[in-house]
């Protein structure tokens, strides 16, 4: 029996990663972009990433396939791009939560997430999907506490 596609996680492709706010189009060449770089998956990408020296590296090299009056935005998508992918780490969360949590805090990173309460954390987004109505559950407390727990664990770990 065939193993589901996972919403969450390093070999995740890009093309399922939540990557917030940008335009269907912008979200197509960007992951064009990306794949002319080799990049097809969240580990890729967060290892091209992982220091400002490469992330630096990649957007010279992506900046040459674009028109200069876009390489700002392009920088600005990379970040957006960097931080779901970060929070993609985290066992669960995929397009939902990843919502939700933008909807909890618009600038999330998963520094935010390893700093929080798991109780506050839960209470707080079980109040905004309430308010909100962005899904049809709100994660459970053992959910958003394994969420804090491998948080905390990767922050830990990229120091």
């Amino acid at each position: 029996m065939e193993k589901p596609a996972s919403s969450s996680g390093p070999n995740l492709p890009l093309a399922k990663l939540y990557m917030g706010p940008i335009g269907v189009g912008e979200k197509a060449r960007l992951r064009r972009l990306l794949r002319i770089q080799r990049i097809c998956t969240v580990d890729a990408f967060l290892n091209q990433t992982s220091t400002s020296e490469r992330l630096n590296l990649l957007y010279r090299e992506m900046c040459q396939s674009i028109h200069s009056k876009e390489w700002e935005l392009l920088l600005q998508q990379i970040y957006v791009i960097r931080r779901f992918a970060r929070l993609s780490l985290l066992h669960g969360i995929g397009h939902g939560f990843a919502r939700l949590l933008l909807a909890w805090k618009p600038e999330v990173v998963l520094e935010d997430i390893a700093e929080c309460n798991p109780e506050t954390l839960w209470a707080a987004l079980k109040e905004k999907n309430m308010h909100d109505g962005i899904l049809r559950r709100s994660p459970t407390l053992e959910e958003v506490t394994s969420w804090v727990e491998e948080a905390c664990s990767i922050v830990r770990t990229a120091d």
